[in-house]
Order: C-alpha cells, then sequence, then structure tokens
C-alpha cells in the first residue's frame, strides 16, 4: 500500500471490522475511514483512532461524497456481494477521486486447497448456510467464490483501468504444518495459489 498511495492520503475501508487493517493504516499516517454493516462496540471505538461510518454496500448506496478518497479497500469483502456487485463497484469508483486506487483481496475459487475441499466434501460452499446467515443475522456468508480471471474481467467491464490480478498464500499460521505444506505445493503454480489480490484505477 505504501508503495502505492503516499503517507497522508485518504483511504476508505470497506468492510473494515475487526479495524484491525484499519487501524494499521490509521498508525502509518493515513486519513481513514472505516465503512462497514455495523458500528464497533463502544468499549472498542474508543481505542480506535479513524472514523466508523454504518453503512451495507450490498444493499445500498455508500453513504460518502464522490471523489473522496485517494484509496478504497475491500479486504475479503467481495465475496459476501449478494444484490448487484456491479452497483457496488459502481459505488466504489464514485467515491474514489480521479486516477484513485482500487485494493480488493478475495478468496481463490481455483486454490488448490478449496478444490481439495471440493473433491473430499463434494460441495463447493455451504449454500443454504451462508444464505441462512442473511436471513438471521443480516450478514451474508460468501455468495461465491471468484477466479482471477473472472476477478480480471468483472473489474474491467465496470469501468476500472490498469486492473492488475495476481494470488498469494495467505494462509493461517496457527497451523503451522498446513501453512507450510499448502505454500510449498502451490509456490510453482501461481493460479493455484489462495487468494486473489486485484489492484485498479478509477479513470
Amino acid at each position: 500500500m505504501e508503495r502505492a498511495v503516499p503517507k497522508g492520503a485518504s483511504i476508505c475501508d470497506i468492510g473494515a471490522a475487526p479495524y484491525t487493517a484499519t487501524e494499521t493504516l490509521a498508525r502509518l499516517g493515513y486519513h481513514v475511514t472505516a465503512y462497514d454493516t455495523a458500528l464497533p462496540a463502544e468499549s472498542l471505538a474508543r481505542w480506535l483512532s479513524f472514523e466508523v461510518i454504518k453503512g451495507d454496500t450490498s444493499t445500498a448506496h455508500i453513504q460518502l461524497p464522490s471523489g473522496t478518497f485517494d484509496a478504497v479497500v475491500m479486504s475479503e469483502v467481495f465475496e459476501h456481494l449478494h444484490v448487484n456487485p456491479i452497483i457496488t463497484m459502481r459505488e466504489v469508483q464514485r467515491i474514489l477521486k480521479p486516477g484513485g486506487l482500487l485494493y480488493l483481496t478475495t478468496p481463490n475459487g481455483l486454490g488448490l486447497r478449496k478444490i481439495c475441499k471440493v473433491v473430499r466434501e463434494g460441495k463447493f460452499t455451504d449454500f443454504y448456510e451462508n444464505w441462512s446467515r442473511l436471513e438471521a443475522s443480516g450478514e451474508m456468508g460468501h455468495v461465491t467464490e471468484y477466479t482471477p480471471f473472472e476477478i480480471r474481467h468483472f473489474m474491467e467491464q465496470c469501468g476500472f483501468r490498469s486492473v492488475n490480478v495476481r494470488t498469494e498464500n495467505v494462509y493461517s499460521k496457527s497451523n503451522k504444518f498446513e501453512h507450510y505444506f499448502w505454500k510449498l505445493v502451490t509456490t510453482p503454480f501461481p493460479l493455484k495459489r489462495e487468494t486473489i489480490v486485484c489492484t485498479a484505477s478509477k479513470p
């Protein structure tokens, strides 16, 4: 982020909870706004060094002014969008300044660990569970998981420019064996790594 967006720039972190990355950006010297479906508990809010705005990017327009931010971060949010991702990404473009940066991560549907899980369990996702979460709590599980090709094409069709898509291994290190195993076996195969990382800019 520091290489692409200079210190002091304005950043909107969409789907920011639990605010760990947001707080890190704020402490690095960025002017950060968090945007999430719920406000943090008061006990947490008093420790945060940035504003949190309540809003649901899946069901409503983003309640922020146009052309406000130098960058928008969407980390593990895109796969939860359950109404119309085209409208959501148009809203992201709207709040970005001309030339502003989108930084987006989402699970890789072609990831080797994901494919092994599908083969083992016979299902791509728990379709009912993900949608029942929406009914019970208003928060959607994974609608689906996308491939790097789909993400690139989608962002280009939404009007973003300089779309760059890569994959990374970001497995939890709580299980070191699993972390290093999947990292090792996918090192020669970029399309099989766990997470898609996409950067793109507003024209």
